[in-house]
C-alpha cells in the first residue's frame, strides 16, 4: 500500500540524515518505529475487519460468505489513505 510505502520510507530517510559521530546509522530507533508503525496497523486492519462484520451482520448478510478477495480489496481501499 502507498501509505505503508510512504511511512517506511519517511522512518528509513530520518535515519540516514542523522549519522551518528562514528558513521553509524540509529537503526534501532528506525527499527522501533518500524514496528510501532506495523503495530498500528494491525490494530486498524482489526478495527475495520470488525466494523465490516458487523455491516454485513446489520444488513443480514452471513459474513462468512464473504470471499476473501473481495474483503481484501474493499480494505485495501479503505485503509490504504
Amino acid at each position: 500500500m502507498k501509505k505503508d510505502r510512504t511511512e517506511i520510507c519517511k522512518i528509513m530517510s530520518e535515519m540516514f540524515d542523522n549519522e551518528g559521530e562514528c558513521g553509524i546509522y540509529p537503526t534501532s530507533i528506525a527499527y522501533q518505529k518500524i514496528e510501532d508503525y506495523i503495530e498500528q496497523q494491525r490494530i486498524e486492519a482489526i478495527g475495520w475487519a470488525m466494523a465490516d462484520a458487523c455491516v454485513h451482520l446489520d444488513e443480514g448478510k452471513d459474513y462468512r460468505q464473504v470471499e476473501v478477495p473481495i474483503i481484501l480489496e474493499r480494505a485495501k481501499k479503505d485503509l490504504d489513505v
